[in-house]
């Protein structure tokens, strides 16, 4: 019998496509060009945390960020996501 239930690991895949999506779009409202790098600042629950620190390296390549830091970035675009705040700038 197929199971319509959604495991903890579906989840994590479906968080992570929303979360970049999100980061792609602040991209954008922060007038920043399709090639431009960034340092992305994240402050989000443990458990949203986990799943940024599990998929870093892919995060890094789909969005072009230099570094991702778990803290408010100064001189940053701002953008809140879920539970959460996203800071954008530019490397």
């Amino acid at each position: 019998m197929l199971s319509l239930d959604i495991d903890e690991e579906l989840k994590k895949e479906g968080w992570l496509r929303e979360f970049l999506h999100f980061i792609q779009n602040a991209r954008k409202k922060a007038g920043l060009e399709v090639t431009d790098r960034i340092i992305l600042g994240l402050i989000l629950p443990e458990e949203k945390r986990k799943i940024v620190e599990e998929n870093e390296s892919f995060i890094k390549t789909e969005v072009l960020a230099d570094e991702i830091k778990f803290e408010e970035l100064k001189e940053a675009f701002k953008d809140r996501f879920e539970e959460g705040e996203v800071y954008i700038k530019r490397s």
